[in-house]
């Protein structure tokens, strides 16, 4: 490609500026620009995140993923429920399973527009999904994947994050296990009792009381979307972490809000404060991991001044069990991915002639943030260090005198042929300095560069300005020697 033609605007550094910010870093080098928040990918910063996401892509169909087109789904939800139709249309038989399956769109990740890239309203995703596997192998799939790339990252629950100073703060997930000796009551033999509780509505006047521990309230939270009503139980000692439970939901992250209390009422027939899980009429009862499957609970009793003990999940309620709540421990970082589980198997048939439910699983990786992960990564004093795999070109071709008609074709014939042999190479033939063209190739993070001299022969140097080569009459030379590799 070629440099004037690819219409690539370098700015010059702004001393007013913090030099290290990585999206004014980004604009300096032409890959994007805003306009009252709105971001732009300009022509080079398309051809970067190209070759970011060509190579992610690679690694998937090496897999056997097969890319189909998903349109109009507009956010992470309408995504994931359209690759659950599709999985659940496409396969009928063992036969094809697993099924791997994959598709890019930018969605909706937010409401409003902020001025952090990280943020941006509409961000890239790929979506990769498979009918007939489960979490571990998703996990496994995800961290392959970023390891390739060189990205440092963080294992959260199924949520993989890029640890940064500016990221909003991450709750760490306490680890819940199910005590193999904790005796397991008859619970057919306990009955619930309803009691009367003037005034009691918070777990603390709940705990005075009952005279109970804080562990035996089962709390009830109610959330919603705007269209959708969702409740959330977790043990009275934890707080629910809306970030966890908007991923769990794949909404948009700043969708999900509490329910006011006028609603509280229409919905529980209750005043806040007394909602709990027994005939609760919601869209989706969501459990976090503390609440225990062999325990009786006090809970709210859906009427006011009223809550019930010996409640236990299994007979009296149910719900889908989630890492939900938030703990001590936390550390600040953006979301790059996550591997969810779809809660409704799909019927497949089976050896036998019978059918079989299958599960669906999927990993999806945020490929802006992801980038944007790898470029941040990848700053320094000149720009982006990038490898020759990792940048958008691994190789440019310029010319000690332009004006002079001999090095013009040769530098011409090499750009040709190293396009033959599959190499990113970026042809710049301006007038400008050598010292300001070598200063915008640090900066775009161009590992080598051919420089040609005005006899028509050649020296290669790599980005932090050593002499790989010099005075060479061929491309073959480069070959044989690996210079560039």
């Amino acid at each position: 490609m070629d440099f004037e033609q690819m219409n690539i605007r370098t700015k010059k550094e702004d001393s007013t500026k913090d030099g290290k910010d990585l999206a004014y870093l980004m604009e300096r080098a032409g890959m994007q620009f805003r306009v009252k928040e709105v971001l732009y990918k300009t022509p080079f910063g398309l051809v970067e995140e190209s070759v970011f996401q060509e190579k992610i892509e690679s690694v998937l169909k090496r897999e056997g993923f097969a890319e189909y087109y998903s349109s109009g789904t507009g956010n992470i939800k309408g995504l994931i429920d359209a690759a659950h139709q599709y999985a659940s249309d496409r396969v009928t038989s063992y036969k094809d399973l697993p099924y791997r399956m994959m598709t890019k769109e930018n969605v909706q990740l937010q409401e409003g527009h902020y001025a952090s890239i990280w943020k941006n309203r509409h961000q890239r995703v790929l979506l990769a999904s498979v009918l007939g596997e489960g979490k571990t192998e998703g996990m496994q799939r995800g961290k392959e994947v970023l390891s390739l790339l060189d990205i440092p990252f963080r294992v959260e629950g199924d949520m993989f994050y890029y640890e940064h100073e500016e990221g909003p703060r991450v709750y760490v997930s306490p680890e819940f296990v199910e005590s193999e000796n904790m005796s397991k009551p008859d619970i057919d033999e306990v009955e619930k009792r309803t009691v009367e509780t003037p005034g009691v509505k918070t777990v603390e006047d709940l705990v005075q009381f009952f005279q109970c521990q804080m562990t035996d309230i089962l709390k009830t939270m109610l959330f919603t979307d705007g269209d959708q009503v969702y409740a959330v139980l977790t043990e009275g000692n934890n707080e629910v972490d809306l970030k966890k439970v908007g991923h769990v939901l794949s909404l948009e992250e700043d969708k999900l809000k509490p329910l006011s209390k006028e609603k509280v009422l229409d919905q529980t027939g209750a005043e806040a404060g007394f909602a709990g899980p027994i005939g609760l009429k919601v869209d989706k009862i969501l459990i976090d991991h503390s609440v225990r499957k062999g325990k009786a609970y006090i809970t709210g009793a859906n009427k006011t001044d009223h809550h019930i003990q010996g409640v236990y999940y299994g007979r009296d309620f149910s719900g889908y069990f989630y890492t939900l709540s938030e703990s001590e421990e936390s550390f600040k970082g953006w979301l790059l991915g996550s591997v969810k589980v779809h809660d409704e198997k799909i019927r497949v048939q089976s050896k036998e002639g019978g059918y079989s439910y299958e599960p669906l699983t999927s990993l999806c990786l945020n490929l802006d943030r992801m980038n944007y992960a790898l470029l941040e990564e990848s700053k320094d004093d000149k720009g982006f260090a990038l490898s020759k795999i990792q940048a958008p070109f691994s190789l440019v071709i310029t010319i000690v005198d332009p004006r002079v008609e001999k090095p013009r074709e040769k530098a011409e014939e090499m750009y040709e042929e190293l396009k033959l042999w599959g190499v990113r190479v970026l042809k710049d033939f301006r007038k400008d300095r050598l010292g300001s063209k070598f200063s915008d190739y640090d900066l775009l993070g161009i590992p080598y560069r051919i420089l040609v001299s005005k006899d028509g022969t050649f020296d290669v140097k790599n980005r932090n300005g050593d002499l790989l080569e010099k005075g060479l009459q061929n491309l073959v030379e480069i070959r044989n020697n690996e210079v560039i590799e």
